[in-house]
């Protein structure tokens, strides 16, 4: 059995710094260490695995600010206080899968040696995905959305040692009195993970052609159509990774769209709006498939992919599936369908990502 400390940092650098907290925020209370620890279930009872914040911080004459070097929290003010700042999440867990060969690696710092390594992955999936859950629960119904997620560890961007080094900052020891100890199971390594861009690739970015249209077209008193707010918002989460989100609210986009394909076809028509208000009982498969057939809005191949973007929506919502869409193949036929529903000329959906590229410089003609 080996004893595990870890520390997640969860501030998220894409808030303004202004105001960037570096946890949770608490009202008028934060928890004090190991004393108000949470104890996680764990499918092997022989683990044991605790969660918690330490009370850190000082009274710089009015507020408790928070420091993690200091632990001088003036609990009168604490009780007082609006908002507390309660830094990163830490932690213990007593470990028991390991055998006497992983444990003499590890003791022996054998960084790269197959028994740590086999037993570090071991440990990351045992931490991983409760603390991801944590995390994930303060975010949606406790509301601290600017938290930073806890990715899972992808070998394709950085090694082991470096997951559990910079990301759960591991540490082990085999007793109470001995002293904590890196737990590094290969040497560090990052890189970054370049992959196909999808739909038109770097064409989904601003265009010469997309700003001239702009020039022409643009119109302050325009109101944009909440479907497009929901396939813009579709997009963004689908780019930040939030996979099942941008499903439901690339769905809820498209539904929407064709009340408003069905709504501007409707004005001043009495026996219309009767009608596409029959239509709309209908379930969105068959009211999709209709329109996009009878009015020719997308291709075939687009409308086949929509639909089983929807049957990918409800596994999502209903059966709490994770969808298949390496390619974002299906999701990108939502947005199809949703712009030939609103009569955009144009819609895209530009990933974001570091990298960049150059085309080959045009050929020079020389003289005939």
């Amino acid at each position: 059995m080996l004893s595990l400390s870890f520390a997640v940092h969860l501030d998220n650098h894409n808030l303004q710094e202004l105001m960037c907290p570096n946890g949770p925020l608490f009202h008028e209370w934060l928890p004090d260490g190991r004393t108000d620890a949470i104890a996680v279930p764990t499918v092997d009872s022989r683990n044991r695995l605790e969660l918690w914040f330490e009370r850190r911080g000082y009274l710089d004459g009015t507020f408790v600010r928070y420091d993690k070097t200091r632990q001088e929290v003036d609990v009168d003010t604490m009780r007082r206080q609006g908002h507390l700042d309660a830094g990163q999440l830490r932690g213990e867990a007593q470990y028991v899968s390991v055998v006497s060969s992983e444990l003499e690696a590890v003791r022996d710092d054998r960084r790269g040696a197959s028994e740590y390594v086999a037993f570090g992955k071991r440990v990351v999936e045992f931490l991983q995905p409760p603390l991801s859950a944590f995390i994930d629960l303060l975010r949606t119904q406790y509301g601290q959305y600017w938290l930073r997620e806890l990715r899972p560890w992808d070998s394709r961007s950085e090694s082991l040692g470096s997951y559990c080094s910079t990301t759960l900052w591991l540490h082990w020891r085999e007793g109470q009195d001995l002293s904590w100890r890196k737990f590094r199971p290969t040497d560090l390594s990052s890189g970054m993970v370049v992959q196909p861009l999808p739909g038109r690739a770097c064409g989904e970015y601003l265009t010469e052609s997309d700003w001239r249209y702009i020039q022409q077209t643009f119109n302050p008193n325009a109101t944009v159509p909440l479907a497009l707010r929901l396939i813009g918002r579709a997009h963004e989460l689908r780019d930040a990774e939030h996979v099942n989100e941008a499903f439901v609210q690339a769905v809820s986009g498209v539904e929407i769209a064709i009340e408003h394909f069905l709504a501007t076809r409707a004005q001043g028509q009495a026996e219309g709006v009767v009608f596409f208000q029959r239509f709309a009982d209908l379930p969105l498969k068959t009211r999709l498939s209709v329109l996009a057939t009878a009015a020719a809005l997308v291709p075939q191949s687009t409308l086949e992919d929509a639909l089983k973007a929807i049957d990918l929506r409800n596994e999502i919502v209903h059966e709490g599936k994770q969808p298949n869409d390496p390619n974002r193949q299906k999701f990108l036929s939502l947005v199809e369908c949703a712009k030939a529903l609103l009569g955009l000329d144009e819609l895209k959906t530009p990933v974001l990502y570091p990298g960049n590229r150059l085309k080959a410089p045009e050929p020079k003609m020389g003289p005939a």
